[in-house]
């Protein structure tokens, strides 16, 4: 009956946000065929606005380009990755800003978490690495590379050896999961999955 493209960053499985969608989908178009594959943050508008992909999920704040649409999915908070021989790896409390002032920060595709961290505790991170994914991010600080700011949804889902999740004190830094499309899609099966991300009532 069609096939749907879809692009995703890897928090948006890890929070389950894609599988839940999906699968919903499935069941109600199981004819319909589902393509999909991880894309870097920052190339998934443009894929999306130019027609290789039908619809992304990724984190906002992001610039979109003219056409596309973002339908808020689910509001994370950011929390820190830490070494777990860090001097902070033991805290039973959540930790200011200003205690990682001397730290080097491993930053993901979203550099809005790390960016606030350092706004908040006065100074200007120092960055050590950017190297993509979440999982790519975190096994940077399992090999004590330096710490990262990280959706909060990864500590309860990504358990690798030598990495402590530690709550930020302060206000939350929010992140949004949102599903990216056209706003004029012209394509019937992928209309209905965009129908699918409507809030309920």
């Amino acid at each position: 009956l069609g096939r749907v493209e879809l692009g995703y960053v890897g928090s948006a499985a890890f929070a389950g946000i894609l599988q839940q969608h999906m699968l919903r989908f499935r069941a109600a178009w199981p004819e319909v065929q589902l393509q999909t594959r991880e894309v870097q943050m920052g190339r998934l508008p443009g894929l999306v606005a130019d027609g290789q992909v039908d619809i992304g999920f990724l984190r906002l704040p992001m610039d979109l380009p003219d056409g596309l649409s973002a339908q808020l999915l689910q509001r994370d908070r950011f929390c820190l990755a830490l070494p777990d021989d860090h001097a902070l790896a033991a805290a039973t409390s959540p930790i200011d800003p200003g205690e990682l002032a001397q730290d080097r920060f491993i930053v993901p595709e979203q550099a809005l978490g790390t960016d606030e961290v350092g706004r908040r505790g006065g100074f200007t991170p120092r960055i050590g690495n950017r190297p993509g994914n979440l999982l790519a991010v975190l096994t940077e600080v399992s090999m004590r590379a330096g710490i990262a700011v990280v959706p909060e949804v990864v500590s309860a889902t990504v358990l690798l050896p030598g990495v402590v999740f530690k709550p930020l004190a302060g206000d939350p830094i929010t992140s949004e999961l949102a599903a990216v499309f056209r706003r004029n899609e012209r394509s019937p099966v992928v209309r209905n999955l965009i129908r699918q991300f409507a809030p309920a009532g």
